[in-house]
């Protein structure tokens, strides 16, 4: 960031009023650049130009008008495009909770262990929230006295409620019928919502 003042040589007058909008600057140099509140900063960036940018900014715009018609892609390329948002979706949504649970379980003997510890990483890489695999760790308070009691208390009714769950068969069967039944659900929600397919909520 630079700042800049209304060129003495067009104004040579201070109280100019020009100087509140001044067309004729000179830029200060960096050990003069103090931050003013009524001062007017820059910031000069290097401008690369090529094929290479051309070929980007080509992209870029056709990428913009790929996605504007989407009403009229054919239905082989809404399909795919549908299996592989809904399924990376899926992906992304199972392994936040796998790690949750992951760690949860794990806590209970003192220990932080994280499945993509990384995966919630505000980073221009995506790659970055699957790198490292795994992290383990102490916890602080492994072998404080309350939170030894709260550990052992929670698994205590982690079991009690496991074992309550799994003496009736029922359970299970209606525990996967019903995700089962979300699932498919959910499913052809979003493919009618995505392949344009109307509905009873659907205005003609």
């Amino acid at each position: 960031m630079d700042r800049i003042i209304p060129d003495p040589q067009y104004f040579a007058n201070p109280k100019d009023p020009g100087v509140k909008r001044p067309k004729q600057t000179t830029i200060l140099p960096r050990a003069n650049c103090v931050v003013h509140p009524h001062g007017f900063y820059i910031f000069l960036t290097e401008v690369q130009s090529g094929l290479k940018q051309t070929l980007w900014l080509a992209f870029m715009v056709f990428l913009a008008f790929f996605f504007l018609l989407f009403r009229v892609w054919p239905e082989w390329l809404r399909l795919g495009v549908w299996y592989i948002s809904w399924y990376f979706l899926v992906f992304l949504i199972g392994c936040a909770i796998v790690r949750a649970i992951v760690w949860f379980l794990v806590w209970h003997i003192g220990v932080d262990f994280w499945i993509f510890p990384n995966y919630f990483i505000d980073s221009d890489n995506i790659l970055d929230s699957f790198w490292p695999l795994f992290s383990l760790d102490k916890c602080e308070d492994m072998f404080d006295l309350r939170m030894l009691l709260l550990r052992v208390a929670s698994g205590a009714a982690i079991y009690y409620g496991a074992t309550e769950f799994m003496r009736e068969p029922q359970n299970i069967e209606d525990l996967l019928n019903s995700s089962s039944d979300i699932w498919n659900d959910v499913y052809d929600w979003g493919q009618n919502k995505f392949m344009g397919v109307p509905d009873n909520s659907t205005s003609i």
